[in-house]
């Protein structure tokens, strides 16, 4: 991306403004190299905690496969719902920490000419409305993020009672399950919920943080200028100049 951005026309750096460019650099950088491969990796471990548990507990009740259906639908409906809103509002994070940065940076950089004008106040509003705005945005983040908590518990619940309905049913009417069962059978599905929520939510986190890699491969695809070196058609012979005259 650094090398993109050397070779890269003066009209970009005139439509592109320096906080931009920084946010580039700074936070999508460190998202993908910090906080993506955690996540990933914690995606991962989960996901493979679950299908252990999913087996184990149908194994020991297969009556239990029904309400984890149930419950596998309706988190994956909240997750299509949350995951398109999260992944907007993280491009749009992008943008506005970009707009602060930039006023940040063209602030340092035009410091005397503020002084000298008694501007103080003036770049003051400016910086605290583009901070407002990021703070929004990330206040609007945590809430999407607390509102989807709150609906896969829910889920959770339904599940449990359900898992529970079930055994007891099936206890009092065929007594076919025992006591330790079912009781191993709620202990694995408490756990199995718990994971499940949290592999969902991280597989949302992955592809919201994906949105830092897709604005550095945006970078990475930039115009270029021609190159420096001249073409053989206009490249001088070896031993110019040979001779003391033009």
């Amino acid at each position: 991306m650094f090398k993109r951005i050397i070779r890269c026309p003066i009209s970009f750096f005139d439509t592109n403004p320096v906080g931009r460019i920084l946010n580039r650099f700074t936070t999508d950088v460190a998202t993908m190299d910090d906080s993506l491969p955690m996540i990933v990796l914690d995606f991962l471990v989960c996901l493979s905690q679950v299908l252990g548990t999913i087996i184990l507990v149908v194994f020991i009740n297969p009556w239990s496969f029904i309400p984890a259906i149930i419950a596998t639908s309706g988190m994956f409906f909240l997750r299509y719902r949350y995951v398109s809103c999260s992944r907007d509002l993280e491009r749009l994070l992008g943008i506005t920490r970009s707009s602060m940065y930039s006023q940040l940076t063209s602030t340092i950089h035009g410091l005397k000419v503020i002084r000298s004008y008694h501007a103080e106040n003036i770049c003051s509003k400016e910086f605290h409305c583009h901070l407002d705005n990021t703070t929004r945005v990330k206040y609007m983040i945590v809430t999407l993020s607390r509102w989807s908590a709150m609906r896969f518990d829910w889920i959770t619940l339904i599940f449990i009672a359900l898992v529970t309905v079930f055994a007891i049913i099936i206890r009092t009417s065929q007594h076919q399950f025992s006591v330790v069962e079912i009781a191993l059978t709620l202990t694995y599905s408490l756990n199995l919920m718990s994971l499940f929520q949290w592999t969902i939510r991280q597989s949302v986190g992955v592809e919201t943080q994906m949105t830092s890699v897709e604005r550095i491969l945006e970078y990475c695809s930039l115009d270029q200028e021609p190159p420096n070196q001249l073409t053989s058609k206009y490249r001088l012979p070896t031993n110019w100049p040979s001779q003391g005259r033009i």
